[in-house]
């Protein structure tokens, strides 16, 4: 072993398994496996006579944390082979003026519409259309005798 090739090992050996994995990524490599297996595949496409200026510009914007829950995470192998890209979010669409005239006039009818909220129950009928109710407790109107009662306002 050289003394380039020793160097470019213990370069290997301290990066973190994440940034291993984006310097594969980057090299059109395959990801999965230990990070030993990893350092093998980046030493195997070195020596095939690809550049270095990649792990160096990586060196280059290394963070002041360390990220030690990477170093052993053979257990998450299964998800690098099928989640290689980044989620992407889909752009807002551009709409024509009918479909945004459309939209208005759902947004308007809706607006006239009362929200339901649970917590105001009482306010919706769940009743029959006259709304009886069989009477319950002593001061109920349909319970007390009102003719008594003009009697004693004399």
């Amino acid at each position: 072993m050289s003394q380039r090739e020793r160097e470019d090992r213990a370069d290997y050996e301290s990066l973190t398994f994440a940034k291993l994995k984006d310097v594969l990524r980057e090299r059109d490599l395959r990801v999965s496996g230990k990070k030993a297996e990893l350092i093998a595949r980046l030493e195997e496409n070195d020596s095939s006579g690809a550049t270095d200026d990649q792990v160096e510009e990586i060196e280059e914007v290394e963070d002041d944390f360390e990220d030690d829950k990477f170093e052993d995470d053979s257990d998450d192998d299964f998800f690098d082979d099928e989640w290689d890209d980044f989620h992407v979010a889909r752009q807002k669409p551009v709409l024509d003026e009918s479909t945004t005239a459309d939209i208005a006039v759902l947004k308007s009818q809706k607006k006239k519409q009362p929200a339901f909220r649970r917590q105001e129950w009482f306010r919706y009928r769940r009743l029959s259309k006259t709304g009886w109710r069989k009477p319950k407790g002593m001061q109920s109107s349909q319970r007390v005798n009102r003719s008594t009662d003009l009697l004693w306002q004399e």
